[in-house]
């Protein structure tokens, strides 16, 4: 039995519309196209659909059976149209999000790399931003996600927060600093000295709102 799309799409019109002439309109088919087009379906089920002694459309038995497929069938279509759409828009589309300055500087350079090469059609682009601009851009929808370190977010009930893997962190200082002369550094060594560093814990990508 061969099932076209088509057909089923005027079978479930003429259920739904109770009318040849409004299915017909409904989907810009003639009357007589319209009226092919479901005897073309009845003769690939083998069965009669609609009773013709009926003045409204009817469904017989094997129509009943029939018209739960078709619907169903109806929205495989939709649904496998949306996902070639989203699949299109993935190759050659564009990426848009926001990072803070720490991912910005190694973790999100690699990581476009890697998405070109496996797609190279699509554009990627991101703005590098401290947490509170970042905040309002997620928020406002102007991204739909964002990289950065997620203490922050983790404290805002809108977000969704996703987290990456663990990345490495260190220490640097000058050439001519007491610690420089030093062999391995314990954590206490180094505290006993003024340092400067970003509020950092972890990077996380914060996702839209729930």
């Amino acid at each position: 039995m061969h099932l076209d799309f088509r057909q089923l799409r005027n079978f479930v019109a003429l259920v739904e519309y109770g009318s040849f002439n409004r299915a017909a309109e409904a989907v810009c088919l003639s009357q007589s196209a319209f009226s092919r087009s479901i005897q073309a379906l009845e003769q690939s089920v083998g069965h009669p659909l609609f009773d013709r002694q009926s003045k409204l459309p009817t469904l017989t038995l094997h129509g009943q059976t029939l018209l739960p497929y078709a619907r169903r069938f109806q929205e495989l279509n939709v649904e496998l149209s949306s996902h070639l759409r989203e699949a299109d828009d993935a190759q050659n589309g564009e990426v848009a999000f926001g990072c803070g300055p720490a991912p910005g500087a190694r973790l999100i350079p690699a990581a476009v790399g890697e998405f070109h090469r496996r797609l190279p059609q699509a554009r990627v682009r991101f703005h590098i931003d401290n947490w509170y601009a970042l905040h309002h851009a997620l928020t406002s929808q102007q991204y739909p996600f964002v990289v950065a370190d997620s203490w922050q977010a983790e404290l805002d009930p809108q977000l969704r927060v996703q987290p990456l893997s663990p990345q490495r962190c260190f220490f640097v200082c000058h050439a001519s600093h007491p610690l420089a002369k030093q062999g391995p550094v314990s954590i206490q060594q180094m505290l006993r000295y003024p340092f400067a560093a970003p509020i950092y814990r972890r990077v996380c990508v914060k996702c839209w709102r729930r």
